[in-house]
């Protein structure tokens, strides 16, 4: 089901997210308009890094600066690809010390 302006609410979609020195790491995809057949695209800093086909995966960010701060952008979109959703979060990652 795609979301269209006058539909009572808005979906709305969360992740879990955890930071190391050098990675971030996403789990699962929880939200109000969950379905089969969606495909979750990653971004980092707005640039495209992979997709998933299950909400319950990990998606890992790799290779990042110690003590830098990143977007991070998971775009949801149904089996027709056409967007539904996105969750957008700012995470630091921690120092090397």
């Amino acid at each position: 089901m795609k979301y269209t302006v006058g539909d009572e609410a808005a979906p709305t979609f969360d992740t879990e997210v955890a930071a190391t020195s050098s990675s971030i790491k996403t789990k699962g995809i929880t939200g109000t308009l969950k379905a089969d057949g969606q495909t979750y695209r990653y971004y980092l800093n707005g640039e495209y890094k992979g997709e998933k086909t299950s909400a319950n995966d990990w998606f890992e960010y790799t290779g990042l600066s110690a003590n830098t701060k990143y977007t991070i952008l998971i775009e949801i979109r149904n089996s027709s690809d056409e967007y539904i959703g996105t969750i957008s979060k700012q995470i630091t990652t921690i120092d090397a010390n």
